[in-house]
């Protein structure tokens, strides 16, 4: 039995022998958006008491952040906190393309101008780039991703899972619930 959680897109791109021509035009059309996080190690308790806080302002380079630390005190040493900024982007966009430290530094004077940090107050910091982060869902995602489930399903001994694998803009406890439910 097999249980891929890898993009849809390149488990149909890696199966031997290729699936028909159609297929894979299908995949072809499908899409995934990529993330940038920025981890902060703060010298500060707490920034928030929130998860998640959503940023649609143009003004501030991010779009969302989150304090692990709120989630479980374990997350961090005590009298420290750390924030993760996120920047959904394209491969060749300007933020994919910009060096850690630029990135890193956009992060610290937003955190500055949105009060929650001094720039001093940052011990530690690190940048991760993931790509193929979220499914992009356009008007006719549907057309192209069930004809691709279709011919996957004709593998008895096959599962597609989670957010990369099913294609399914959900979030980690839905694909933790997938993983459990295909191991079942």
């Amino acid at each position: 039995n097999i249980i891929s959680t890898i993009p849809i897109t390149e488990l149909v791109y890696s199966l031997y022998p290729k699936p028909p021509q159609e297929i894979i035009d299908h995949a072809k059309r499908l899409n995934f958006i990529n993330e940038v996080f920025i981890f902060l190690i703060i010298n500060k308790d707490s920034i928030t008491s929130d998860s998640w806080l959503y940023f649609p302002d143009k003004n501030i380079s991010f779009v969302r952040i989150h304090e692990p630390k709120n989630w479980s005190k374990e997350m961090v040493k005590s009298g420290k906190t750390s924030v993760v900024a996120e920047y959904i982007c394209k491969e060749d966009s300007k933020i994919w393309k910009k060096t850690d430290k630029e990135l890193v530094k956009n992060v610290i004077d937003d955190l500055e101008k949105l009060n929650f940090i001094k720039k001093e107050d940052v011990i530690d910091s690190c940048v991760i780039r993931n790509k193929k982060t979220y499914p992009i869902y356009n008007i006719n995602y549907k057309s192209h991703l069930n004809p691709i489930k279709e011919y996957l399903q004709e593998f008895k001994n096959l599962q597609f899972i989670g957010r990369y694998g099913a294609f399914k803009y959900n979030n980690m406890d839905h694909s933790i619930e997938m993983g459990i439910k295909a191991a079942k």
